[in-house]
């Protein structure tokens, strides 16, 4: 495709990714895969096999590249929600991650939906309403209840806006003026969403000190969002946070790993020997456990060099002692295999790489 089916115009004020790479495709009849090879990063474009979900990802737009992505749609989508996710997670302490904030699948309102609107505001794990009509926000496909992943999918989408069960999120009454129903734009309705948005480095004193334990889904908290909103705009002076010291004996508390040592390396765990020799089994247990750390970290060095800098001389390195003393020698395979011959301890270089792990050690 040379030339597209688009207006800048159609991508309206916090609109998310999602609903602005569906418009193009429903305006262009293309499908989430052909969207990439256009608007992906190289490495993307030269994938010929499945395209990974990091890829794909609607949130970091990691697979999209910005050049591309302005050229086609002349409107830098990257940047833009980069920008908005940004200024949605600005109230938030720097700690959390975007992916700990926002929706991994598609949450929606089926009011903007309907007319082929979705907003990045509806991602939000805080938000539990659309702030353009007030809402529930549905969380599942309307007519299968399956999930929708937040990102660009031909599998639980099988066209532009449409469930693989059949479901249109967006029907446009007449398809040739699809597009009027993209210029309509609804002002978020002045609520608490207009104060968080407005967030600015004064209110950032009041939340700096919110933790949020992310062992329990945001999801499961309701009232959070109205709670950190109330508590940007209170006039209210806060105190310093309440700290509380854990006991001092915290430090002979013992995990279950460390009791589970001490049983084993005890009177207990072998009778009838003497401390000394407890001392040095439990010695002897440590060293051979750091040997096999440090075989492990060796060879993984080992085989990472063999498929980038070495790969042009992995048969230089199996015939390296196969060959004559009179042939010419490879300087590559000569710096490896006395390389690893001094940091892992063989006897002789001709040891290195056997199969039989633990072969020609001193």
């Amino acid at each position: 495709m040379s030339s597209y089916c688009w207006r800048p115009e159609w991508i309206l004020p916090f609109e998310s990714p999602w609903s602005v790479i569906e418009k193009f495709k429903y305006a262009n009849n293309v499908n989430s895969r052909e969207v990439l090879k256009l608007v992906g990063t190289q490495h993307v474009k030269n994938i010929r096999a499945a395209i990974g979900h990091c890829h794909r990802d609607l949130i970091t737009l990691a697979g999209f590249d910005e050049d591309s992505v302005l050229n086609v749609i002349k409107f830098n989508l990257t940047t833009v929600n980069k920008e908005l996710l940004q200024k949605i997670k600005a109230p938030i302490p720097e700690r959390y991650t975007l992916k700990q904030l926002f929706r991994q699948y598609l949450a929606f309102c089926e009011k903007c939906i309907s007319t082929g609107f979705h907003s990045i505001l509806h991602q939000f794990k805080l938000l539990h309403h659309c702030p353009f009509h007030q809402t529930s926000l549905v969380k599942a496909c309307p007519e299968c209840n399956q999930v929708i992943p937040y990102y660009l999918t031909d599998k639980e989408l099988i066209g532009a806006f449409e469930c693989r069960c059949g479901y249109k999120f967006f029907q446009s009454h007449n398809h040739k003026l699809f597009y009027s129903a993209w210029a309509q734009f609804e002002k978020i309705i002045p609520d608490i969403s207009h104060n968080w948005l407005d967030f600015n480095e004064d209110k950032a004193k009041k939340t700096k000190y919110v933790h949020l334990f992310m062992e329990k889904d945001l999801e499961s908290y309701p009232n959070m969002f109205h709670y950190l909103s109330n508590l940007n705009n209170s006039t209210e002076v806060l105190t310093s946070p309440c700290i509380t010291k854990s006991t001092k004996n915290i430090r002979d508390i013992k995990g279950e790993l460390e009791k589970e040592e001490n049983t084993k390396y005890s009177r207990g765990g072998i009778h009838q020997v003497s401390e000394i020799q407890l001392q040095k089994y439990r010695y002897i247990c440590m060293q051979e456990d750091l040997q096999k750390s440090y075989h492990c970290t060796i060879t993984a060095i080992a085989r990472h060099l063999r498929n980038t800098i070495l790969a042009k001389h992995k048969t230089c390195i199996k015939r390296y002692y196969k060959e004559t003393d009179n042939e010419k020698k490879c300087p590559y395979a000569f710096a490896y295999l006395h390389w690893r011959c001094f940091v892992q301890g063989f006897s002789s270089a001709k040891h290195v790489d056997e199969k039989i792990l633990g072969m020609g050690y001193k």
